[in-house]
C-alpha cells in the first residue's frame, strides 16, 4: 500500500486473514464499516474492498509483509496500548469492529510486541517451611507403612500402562496387586493368626498411598483384600478364616463382593437373589430369579474372581429369613466359569478401566451348608434358623455395620486423588509463570 493513509488498515487486514474462523457475515460487516468512512474516496474504498474479499485471499507474502510492517510500527511506538491507535481516525471506532470480530485491541497488539520477561519469570519458587517436618506430621504413626508402599510402587514393575486395551490394563493391575500381596500389604488388616498384620489403620494408609499411583489399582486392591477378604473376616467364623483368609491375603484366591443388583443398587433389603436351604442334603441353592436381580457392576467378576461373598435372601421351608451372606464359587483355579454361573463384562467405562467389573447370574447353584457366613445367623442341625440377635432389623444393621469401616478407604482414596490434582496444578502453574 503506497497510500500512507490506507496503511492504517494493515493491522485490521492482518488480523482478519490470520483468523480462519471469520464468516461471510463478518466480512460483509467489515465492508460495510469501510463503506461508512466518508473520509475515504470511492477509489480508496474499492482498493480496501479488494483486500477483504473472502474468495480472493491475500498471498502468504502479503500477510508476512503486513506483519512485519505492524511489528516495525509498534516497536517504534512502544506506548501504543491498542492496535487501532496506529490510526487515530479509527480509534473511536475500535469497539465497533471488536464487537463484531471478538478482537480485543490491547490483546491483539501484544502479538506484535517484542516478548519481554514477565514479572514472575525472575522469581524463584522456594518452600517457606520444612517439608520433612510437615511430612512427618501428616504421616504420623503410619510413616513406616507409607514409606514402604511408596518404595514398592516406585519400582520399575509399577510403570504406568499406556495401552488403550482394557484387557492389558486389567492384567497389569492384577499383577500389581500380586506384588503388593507378596509384600504382605494385602493382608494387613487380617488377624496375625492367618498371616495378616492385624492393623486396620495401616491398611487404610496403604489404600490412600496407592491412590497417588493409580486409582484402578486401589479399587482392585480394595475389592480383593477389603470387600472380599473383610466380608469373610467380618461376617464369617473360625472355619471360614482357616479355609479362606490366608489365600485371600496372598491373592491365591481372587474374589468378589456380590451385593449390588441391577434393580436394587445397594438397597440390600430389596435384594432378590435367593439362597434356599435343603436340609436333606445340607446345602443351599443360590438362584437369580430374573435378569434384573443379577449382581451388577461387581469388581473382580468379569475376569479374575474365583469366589464371591454373595448377599441373598435365606429361604428355609418357604419362609424368608432376610438377607444373609454366602461364599459361592464362580470359577475353578484355571479361570473356567463353573456350571450354573453366568458372567457378564461391563466392558469399557469412563474410568477405572483396570478393574474388571461384571455381572453375575446364578442358576440353581448348589453350595454346602458351611459356605454360609454365620457370625450373626446360621442354620442349626435341625434345619432351623438361628441368630444371637433376635430382632431382624437389628441383625441386619449389625451385619452391615461390620462392613462400614471398610468405606473409610474410599474417601481417603478420593482425598489422595484431590491432592494429586492439586499438586499437578501447582507445579504446572509454577512452571508457566
Amino acid at each position: 500500500m503506497k497510500n500512507t493513509k490506507l496503511q492504517a488498515f494493515i493491522p485490521l487486514f492482518y488480523i482478519v486473514w490470520s483468523d480462519d474462523l471469520l464468516t461471510k457475515k463478518e466480512f460483509a460487516t467489515l465492508q460495510s464499516f469501510i463503506d461508512s468512512q466518508d473520509w475515504l474516496s470511492e477509489e480508496e474504498k474499492e482498493f480496501l474492498f479488494s483486500k477483504i474479499t473472502i474468495t480472493n485471499p491475500p498471498s502468504r507474502q502479503d500477510i508476512s509483509n503486513w506483519k512485519n510492517k505492524i511489528e516495525q510500527s509498534i516497536q517504534e511506538q512502544p506506548a501504543l496500548k491498542s492496535i487501532f491507535e496506529i490510526a487515530v481516525v479509527l480509534s473511536e471506532n475500535d469497539a465497533v469492529i471488536q464487537s463484531f470480530l471478538g478482537i480485543l485491541g490491547e490483546e491483539a497488539i501484544s502479538n506484535f510486541k517484542t516478548k519481554a520477561k514477565s514479572h514472575t519469570v525472575n522469581s524463584h519458587t522456594e518452600t517457606s517451611f520444612d517439608v520433612q517436618k510437615i511430612t512427618d506430621i501428616l504421616d504420623g504413626a503410619q510413616a513406616p507403612i507409607i514409606n514402604k508402599v511408596k518404595s514398592v510402587i516406585s519400582r520399575p514393575e509399577f510403570k504406568y500402562e499406556t495401552s488403550t486395551d482394557i484387557n492389558v490394563y486389567r492384567q497389569k493391575v492384577f499383577e500389581w496387586c500380586k506384588i503388593l500381596a507378596d509384600e504382605n500389604l494385602g493382608n494387613m488388616a487380617y488377624p496375625k493368626k492367618y498371616g495378616g498384620g492385624e492393623n486396620i489403620a495401616d491398611y487404610f494408609s496403604i489404600m490412600e498411598t496407592l491412590s497417588y499411583h493409580d486409582l484402578s489399582l486401589v479399587i482392585k486392591f480394595g475389592v480383593q483384600f477389603g470387600l472380599w477378604g473383610m466380608s469373610v473376616q467380618s461376617l464369617g467364623t473360625e472355619k471360614h478364616y482357616v479355609k479362606y483368609l490366608k489365600d485371600i491375603g496372598t491373592l491365591k484366591l481372587p474374589g468378589c463382593f456380590a451385593m449390588t443388583e441391577t434393580h436394587h443398587g445397594s438397597n440390600v433389603k430389596g435384594l432378590e437373589t435367593t439362597a434356599t436351604y435343603n436340609h436333606e442334603n445340607q446345602t443351599f441353592t443360590i438362584h437369580t430369579p430374573h435378569e434384573k436381580a443379577q449382581k451388577e457392576y461387581i469388581g473382580n467378576a468379569a475376569v479374575h474372581g474365583q469366589m464371591a461373598t454373595v448377599f441373598a435372601k435365606l429361604i428355609i421351608a418357604g419362609q424368608d429369613h432376610g438377607v444373609n451372606a454366602f461364599v459361592v464359587p464362580l470359577r475353578d483355579e484355571k479361570g473356567v466359569v463353573l456350571k450354573g454361573i453366568t458372567i457378564g463384562d461391563c466392558g469399557h467405562k469412563m474410568g477405572l478401566n483396570g478393574v474388571d467389573n461384571g455381572t453375575i447370574r446364578f442358576n440353581q447353584v448348589v453350595i454346602p451348608k458351611e459356605n454360609m457366613l454365620d457370625r450373626f445367623a446360621s442354620v442349626n442341625d435341625k434345619g432351623e434358623f438361628e441368630s444371637p440377635i433376635p430382632s431382624d432389623n437389628r441383625r441386619f444393621f449389625t451385619m452391615l455395620g461390620t462392613l462400614v469401616g471398610g468405606r473409610i478407604g474410599i474417601p481417603r482414596s478420593a482425598l489422595a486423588a484431590a491432592k494429586s490434582g492439586l499438586t499437578i496444578a501447582i507445579k504446572y502453574s509454577d512452571q508457566r509463570k
